[in-house]
């Protein structure tokens, strides 16, 4: 397995990493946990800004990410890294 560094936005800016195993996906799953860390990045005592997470080409979670808020800022390789302004959600 080949891993690569991801592409760091700034140092207060976490990156997510989701994953569902196939038999969960398209049914919501995604989408739930997604609102619910973004929520929980709110809601804190220290509210955290922004999120970022990275893309992969032909990820079709792409789509839920962009419905979500999230926008492009960056590439590396075959994967786009986006971000999402938390405090405008």
């Amino acid at each position: 397995m080949f891993l690569r560094p991801a592409v760091v936005v700034a140092p207060d800016v976490p990156e997510l990493t989701l994953g569902l195993l196939p038999g969960h996906r398209g049914h919501g799953h995604g989408r739930a946990l997604m609102e619910a860390l973004i929520q929980t990045a709110a809601e804190r005592p220290a509210p955290i800004a922004r999120l970022s997470l990275s893309v992969e080409d032909g990820n079709p979670a792409v789509h839920l990410y962009t419905a979500l808020g999230f926008t492009r800022v960056g590439r590396n390789g075959n994967s786009d890294t986006m971000v999402l302004d938390v405090s405008r959600k």
